[in-house]
């Protein structure tokens, strides 16, 4: 499905669809934003959302677009089986939920952090913490900070487990005709991400404040 800045048309999937709670505007730049986030009193200009895959390196305007985005994506892939790019969603999703966590971890630590004036070598060293953590240590991180639900934790921790070998034995489940088992891992990943994004959505009404989509690693 072809997809367009603002479109209201979005594939039916097990990926939903992330709204903000009030519409708010980008500078119009393409690829590039620069959005105030207040934290304290400061104001902090922020850059962009990147989601890394083993295929491509995509650049968003806000989380919104990239959950969006990867969301139509997936579920085009499902719906559509187009079994060809099965594994390709798998990689996505694998990527998407890590850089996921990451992100909530540090809007949590931003948000923690609200009342009182963030000093810029402090913020910078908070997003260059968040950017290094590896996905054991993003989950864990975002169970200790409530980020995610013991739950979620088991379900991130199940994938994550078996992500090295779903990429090292790529070449069997190709080989082999195994698309069915790509697919219900696909699915499986989807639930997961879903769920995450639920996460994310709880965290930002909490937050309370549009500028936050805009945040990035």
């Amino acid at each position: 499905m072809a997809r367009s800045k603002g479109s209201t048309l979005r594939s039916e999937g097990p990926f939903p669809h992330f709204r903000p709670q009030s519409k708010f505007h980008s500078s119009g730049v393409e690829g590039i934003y620069s959005a105030d986030l207040i934290v304290g009193r400061r104001r902090v200009s922020e850059g962009q959302v990147e989601i890394n895959s083993m295929k491509k390196r995509q650049q968003y305007d806000d989380i919104t677009e990239a959950i969006n985005s990867i969301g139509d994506e997936v579920n085009s892939v499902l719906n559509n089986r187009q079994k060809e790019k099965y594994f390709d969603g798998v990689v996505l999703l694998y990527s998407f939920i890590e850089n996921v966590l990451k992100w909530l971890i540090f809007v949590q630590l931003l948000w923690s952090k609200s009342g009182r004036v963030v000093p810029d070598k402090e913020m910078t060293e908070l997003q260059r913490f968040c950017k290094s953590l590896n996905f054991y240590q993003a989950q864990h991180i975002a169970l200790s900070l409530d980020v995610i639900d013991w739950k979620l934790f088991q379900r991130i921790d199940a994938i994550r487990q078996e992500r090295n070998d779903v990429i090292h034995q790529f070449w069997l489940y190709v080989h082999r005709g195994n698309n069915l088992v790509l697919r219900k891992k696909l699915e499986k990943l989807a639930g997961v991400a879903s769920q995450l994004v639920e996460n994310t959505k709880k965290l930002t009404r909490e937050i309370g404040v549009d500028e936050v989509y805009k945040i990035s690693l």
